[in-house]
Parts: structure tokens; C-alpha cells; sequence
């Protein structure tokens, strides 16, 4: 959703998404090949972690397995009944999502918007105009 409303604001920003490993996206962005790591501040220990959401849809799909992740994710496999949200709760794992920046990193006026955009969805907020 921030990055659709960054695009239209600015017709001609070039947005890439990097998806990995914490440790990965970290070495990028020391090394100045990103900029910006948005994603869970505190991972829960002894788990299995598959970065790929397509290898993570492949398993849901053909097995009887289940899955922790954003149901958002899968929306649109869910609003075509292939897959379903569990009816069961589990308190206590819900993680909290920041933004890892370099020390010294200063963003573009883009940049800072698209912070704007990020910090305005994660609060479940529209546009402000």
C-alpha cells in the first residue's frame, strides 16, 4: 500500500523490493546496496524460516501444513478458497516491524516519504492530502 501511494505521488521513483534473510539484508545495507530493511525487529527462536513466499505458498498448497505469516500474504489465495486462516488465536505472537537505516544514512525527499507512506499503513491509515 506505501509504495502504490508512493508511485502515484511520484511518478518517476524507482522502488526495489529485496526479500532474504535478516543477516543477508543487513550485509546490503552496510555495504550501501540498500538503504532501508522494513520487517519484524525480534524473531522467535527455534524456528524454520523460508524467505521465499512462493516456495512457502507451493507447501501450503500442496500439503496439509500450516503456516505463521500476515494473512495479507495470501490474500488473494485466500479470497479464492484455496487457502483458509486458522480459527485459532495464539497471544503472544504478534511481532513489531521497524526500519533498520544505516547510522549515517540521510534519505531523499522521496526516500523520506516513502518512510511516511510505510509509518501511515503500518498505522492502518489512508491518505492525507
Amino acid at each position: 500500500m506505501a509504495v502504490t501511494r508512493l508511485l502515484r505521488e511520484f511518478h518517476k521513483a524507482r522502488v526495489s523490493i529485496v526479500d532474504g534473510p535478516y543477516e543477508e539484508l543487513l550485509h546490503a545495507l552496510l555495504h550501501a546496496r540498500i538503504d532501508v530493511i522494513v520487517g519484524a525487529l525480534k524473531r522467535p527462536t527455534q524456528v524454520i524460516e523460508c524467505s521465499s513466499l512462493v516456495a512457502t505458498r507451493g507447501m501450503l498448497l500442496k500439503s496439509e501444513r500450516a503456516a505463521l505469516l500476515s494473512a495479507r500474504q495470501l490474500e488473494v489465495d485466500i479470497d479464492a478458497g484455496l487457502l483458509a486462516i486458522a480459527a485459532a488465536s495464539l497471544p503472544g505472537t504478534g511481532r513489531d516491524i521497524g526500519i533498520t537505516t544505516r547510522t549515517e544514512w540521510h534519505p531523499t525527499r522521496i526516500q523520506a516519504r516513502a518512510l511516511e507512506w510505510l509509518e501511515r499503513a503500518s498505522q492502518g491509515e489512508g491518505p492525507r492530502h
